[in-house]
């Protein structure tokens, strides 16, 4: 009760709803659902997964999780709970787990829970492995941000973050052994460690890795974890390739769509507001989007091709951010 009464005075918004469930105290902001409907929906089902999967200690304290569907509310709380911490405040999906209060500050709901999934995986991983090298912790973290439920298992899909990569440049198994060591939380390499356990996960591996990583730390070696498994280098360059083909395949599919649902659901509620109000802001890049996106291509002298590439980016940024603005009431 102490730690609800705190929040409250120290975020201030009527709007805001606080609930507690089995170790969590969900604040939802503005939200569309209840945080109820969160735990169920987000929460409940994927902790269950991660403890059977990895995690055999729980956080000893409460776990505080503070959502929305619009960034700025959680942009807002930030400033009121952190008023040193800068953050970019019209990214289109936003989330940070802050170990010194245990408090994860995520975007999720309609269009999904990769975002919470990611700050989830941090709280469970320092209460389970609080020497975890970063390289796991991270990697593990951004391993379930794009996933789908089949049956029991929580199957993990490759995702945005092989937007900008290319299979060639992803570092061999050796060296991302050797490199290992030292790596921060922020190290684009981290990136090809994510691959790695697309890899391993598929092969249904994931779990015993964690393991063995857990219990032979502080020497550690990836390469003999990996010999273990009889994984080659030909394994790992063919599952690189199979898996860039298969993910190019379906983003051209998507007519150069997204494929974060926290992006998608912000490319939504600009275009709302800018071509088309009657827009459905649910994260899945549809038909509608899609045309959406090129009516607003055209209104701004752009070539209408349906791509949301660099160019149409910024300029449905700017536009829509002119548009929030100006509907503010004067102070």
């Amino acid at each position: 009760e102490e730690l609800i009464q705190t929040l409250r005075q120290a975020l201030d918004n009527s709007q805001e709803a606080i609930g507690t469930k089995n170790g969590f105290v969900i604040v939802t902001m503005e939200d569309d659902f209840s945080p109820e409907q969160h735990y169920q929906r987000g929460i409940s089902s994927f902790t269950q997964y991660f403890k059977q999967q990895y995690f055999t200690k729980a956080p000893e304290c409460w776990v505080v999780v503070i959502l929305s569907a619009r960034p700025w509310h959680l942009v807002n709380a930030t400033e009121s709970l952190y008023p040193t911490v800068d953050l970019p405040e019209y990214a289109p999906f936003l989330g940070y787990y802050n170990p010194a209060d245990n408090l994860i500050m995520a975007t999720g709901g309609r269009a999904g829970y990769g975002t919470l999934l990611h700050e989830l995986i941090h709280a469970l991983i320092i209460a389970d492995f609080p020497d975890a090298p970063a390289w796991l912790n991270e990697g593990l973290a951004s391993l379930y941000e794009r996933t789908k439920w089949k049956g029991n298992k929580l199957v993990t899909l490759p995702n945005w973050r092989m937007d900008r990569m290319r299979e060639f440049n992803v570092s061999s198994l050796q060296q991302l052994s050797d490199d290992a060591e030292g790596l921060g939380l922020h190290s684009p390499a981290i990136a090809d460690f994510r691959l790695l356990f697309l890899f391993l996960d598929h092969k249904g591996l994931m779990s015993d890795f964690y393991t063995r990583v857990k219990t032979s730390m502080p020497d550690v070696s990836i390469s003999q974890i990996l010999a273990n498994y009889d994984i080659t280098e030909s394994d790992w360059r063919q599952f690189l390739q199979e898996t860039f083909a298969s993910y190019r395949a379906e983003i051209a599919r998507q007519s150069g769509a997204l494929s974060h649902p926290d992006e998608i659901k912000y490319v939504q509620q600009a275009l709302k507001a800018t071509v088309n109000p009657n827009l459905v802001v649910d994260g899945d890049w549809g038909a509608n989007t899609d045309k959406a996106l090129t009516d607003f291509q055209r209104q701004q002298g752009l070539e209408p091709d349906g791509i949301m590439g660099p160019k149409t980016a910024a300029k449905l940024k700017a536009v829509y951010e002119r548009k929030r603005v100006s509907s503010l009431p004067d102070s």
